[in-house]
């Protein structure tokens, strides 16, 4: 019952995410609303899901696969999201879709790799999903109570830093992660 509910919980994220873009539009605040809530439940359902996975031991390849489609669609989301409101370049949007790619692929190769991450690994992957979400929800309600006011340049580059260091931390995990995987998969 509790596998179920996490892989619900999981598979919630992928249309959540599509529709939060879909939402969004910053002349419409019933529209902002929802968006709002679709991250809250995107938020919220991650959390649970985790909570569950890890409570009751609940590791299925369906569930690892679902949890991974639900990571990546928030996050693709969020970064198209700032990319439409000019947060974001476009350089750093193709960048961090790469990253997502790139760490999907190594979860479908190397199946083991969340089980033998090191603990800097798992902050380092915390610490980069809070930032992610955390953008997002500050943009859609930034967008609720300042409209279409334009980004303080302040802004726009040290979002830009942050998750352009935040990839390159990222990547120097997933590299060799993702070279591990590739020799695993070419020689089975």
């Amino acid at each position: 019952m509790f596998r179920h509910l996490a892989n619900t919980l999981s598979l919630v994220r992928i249309p959540a995410s599509l529709g939060v873009l879909a939402a969004y539009d910053p002349h419409s605040p019933i529209r902002l609303w929802t968006a709002v809530g679709l991250v809250i439940v995107i938020m919220g359902s991650d959390f649970f899901d985790g909570k569950l996975a890890r409570k009751y031991r609940l590791v299925s390849k369906l569930g690892y696969v679902l949890d991974g489609l639900g990571d990546r669609a928030c996050h693709i989301t969020a970064y198209l999201l700032l990319f439409e409101t000019g947060v974001l370049d476009l350089l750093v949007v193709w960048i961090l879709i790469f990253r997502e790619i790139s760490q999907y692929a190594v979860r479908l190769i190397d199946t083991d790799w969340h089980s033998t991450q090191s603990p800097i690994d798992r902050v380092v992957t915390k610490i980069y999903t809070t930032i992610v979400q955390a953008l997002l929800l500050l943009e859609l309600v930034r967008a609720l109570f300042a409209g279409e006011a334009t980004f303080p340049q302040s802004y726009v580059t040290t979002a830009n830093i942050v998750l352009f260091s935040a990839v390159v931390a990222s990547y120097a995990r997933i590299i060799p992660q993702l070279t591990n995987a590739w020799h695993k998969a070419t020689h089975a």
